[in-house]
């Protein structure tokens, strides 16, 4: 995964000249759950129409990666924005976990190991006022299980999934500009499984700092997980941008 990773994002640096590539890639590191991953989307964007830097809209196919050796996922998305601060993106994602021990998760009752075929629908929202930010991600999965009468483990959310589960995913950042490089914010992480009811939220205070093509992120706050019980968690992301194409965020 890692090296193919590499060859398709090499293949796309070398079309940086059409301006509406975009790429980036990103590791990120996470308390609880514990997890760490490399992950890079690519896409090409096709303006629609435009008037200015930001009254625009535009559709964008795509192709995004991640691997953390043990899980590996790779996917593919149309993204349809009818302005630039908002929009829609539908796709397809196939993926292989060879891990059984997954924090949280008792794997000898649960399914831990085992491909991983899931569609999603996304909406996102970005909004400014001077120097306040919100931005709003939603994402619903529907998981293709094959198995009948198995329950399976979502490590992103620390959730069990029964048969042919969905997974409603809603994220909300506020965030301060402290100038142009520095922000601060709250972010609140929301997931609900459909069969099994099982819900789990995240809240979490962050500093973000862009430097160049570089964006580094920290933050620490807790996680609630299926059990009822809070736990400690806190985020470490570095982002480099390669290309950031007709994308606004």
């Amino acid at each position: 995964m890692i090296k193919n990773m590499i060859l398709i994002f090499a293949a796309f640096y070398a079309l940086k000249s059409l301006g509406n590539v975009d790429y980036d890639v990103r590791a990120s590191l996470r308390g609880y759950p514990s997890g760490i991953a490399v992950q890079s989307d690519i896409g090409y964007g096709q303006k629609l129409w435009g008037k200015d830097d930001v009254m625009y809209g535009y559709i964008r196919p795509g192709i995004n990666l991640q691997s953390s050796a043990v899980v590996n996922y790779a996917g593919a998305q149309l993204d349809f924005y009818p302005i630039s601060f908002f929009g829609v993106s539908v796709g397809k994602t196939y993926g292989n976990r060879s891990y059984d021990d997954f924090q949280g998760f008792n794997c000898q009752e649960l399914s831990c190991e085992n491909s991983i075929e899931k569609t999603h629908l996304a909406i996102n929202l970005a909004l400014a006022y001077k120097k306040v930010k919100f931005i709003n991600f939603y994402k619903k999965q529907d998981f293709d299980n094959k198995t009948p009468g198995s329950f399976f483990a979502e490590e992103f959310s620390n959730l069990v999934g029964f048969e042919g589960d969905k997974l409603a995913t809603n994220a909300s950042i506020l965030g301060y500009d402290i100038n142009k490089n520095l922000m601060i914010a709250y972010l609140h992480m929301y997931n609900k499984m459909e069969n099994t009811n099982q819900r789990s939220r995240m809240n979490l205070i962050l500093g973000n700092y862009k430097k160049g093509q570089f964006t580094y992120q920290v933050g620490a706050g807790n996680f609630y997980n299926r059990n009822s019980k809070n736990h400690f968690s806190a985020l470490f992301v570095v982002k480099w941008t390669g290309a950031k194409g007709l994308r606004l965020f």
